[in-house]
């Protein structure tokens, strides 16, 4: 009854059915024992119909989460020995995209949390290695990827972030229209603009067509652009590190009372701690209505 049961959880239609059901407790798991009882399956390779089955291989899937234990999914997956194309290959399993460790229930797990959580951090839900994770998403990176048009690009925002410590830089580019990244890549020289280029033409794009740049003042950046789509405007704006030393607070003056600090607070007056509660000196103010 039970195998009748999880067959269907698992979505399985003839010739796939659940054969048994093991629950571990002292191992936090429960795996299931899944068959395919056909002598005589479509040939992976070409499609031809009714070919022998070669052997049968075992494989594991690791499968979504049964409330708080591991599910894995065990199988003697079927070997098809076409008599059409001479080949012989393993048959697609219904549970799982060829080549994985995990069901797709699994990776569609995965690749949800990967959205708001770090891969380390994902890797520990699951009980796996960080590189498992890794391989799941890039594959459905690239699909999804695969599938992307940039014909219609126009405006492009460029800018840099760090991707870890010691001065190592990605140069990221987005479509400011549909607000959605295109394309990012090391460095973040004038280089850069030629990847996204060669970027933009794969997926249908031209950087002639791109009309406007929004960026910062670097001469990189700005050479960069000029190489790629020497017609498009340039909107530069400074960088944050450029802007910083030039900003002054202002608070008015008088003595350091609650009287004061409420009333400098009602006149817009405005202060920034330092880390580790020190604050800024200020600059006294002219008058209440003094700009910062």
């Amino acid at each position: 009854m039970q195998e009748q049961l999880f067959t269907q959880a698992l979505g399985l239609t003839p010739p796939w059915a659940v054969d048994s059901v093991s629950f571990r407790p002292d191992e936090g798991a429960i795996h299931f024992e899944v068959s395919c009882d056909a002598a005589r399956l479509a040939c992976p390779a070409c499609g031809a119909a009714d070919q022998p089955v070669h052997d049968r291989v075992e494989r594991t899937w690791q499968h979504l989460h049964f409330f708080q234990f591991k599910a894995f999914i065990h199988c003697r997956v079927p070997r098809v020995a076409c008599r059409e194309c001479g080949k012989t290959s393993q048959a697609p399993v219904p549970w799982a995209a060829k080549g994985s460790g995990f069901s797709m229930l699994m990776e569609a797990f995965v690749v949800t949390m990967a959205q708001s959580l770090p891969v380390a951090h994902v890797a520990r839900l699951v009980g796996v290695s960080d590189d498992r994770i890794w391989r799941v998403l890039r594959r459905h990176v690239d699909t999804a990827r695969a599938k992307e048009n940039f014909a219609e690009v126009r405006r492009v925002g460029v800018d840099e972030t760090a991707s870890r410590k010691g001065q190592r830089y990605l140069t990221l580019f987005h479509d400011l229209d549909r607000r959605r990244l295109l394309f990012a890549t090391p460095g973040r020289d004038r280089t850069t603009f030629t990847q996204f280029a060669d970027g933009l033409t794969a997926h249908g794009g031209k950087a002639s067509q791109v009309t406007d740049w929004c960026m910062d003042l670097s001469g990189a950046y700005q050479a960069g652009a000029k190489a790629a789509a020497p017609e498009a405007a340039s909107a530069s704006t400074p960088s944050t590190s450029w802007r910083w030393p030039t900003r002054r607070w202002i608070r008015c003056g008088g003595p350091r009372s609650s009287t004061n600090r409420s009333s400098s607070t009602a006149a817009g007056a405005r202060s920034r701690p330092r880390a580790g509660g020190m604050q800024r000196r200020f600059t006294p103010c002219t008058g209440c209505n003094a700009a910062p």
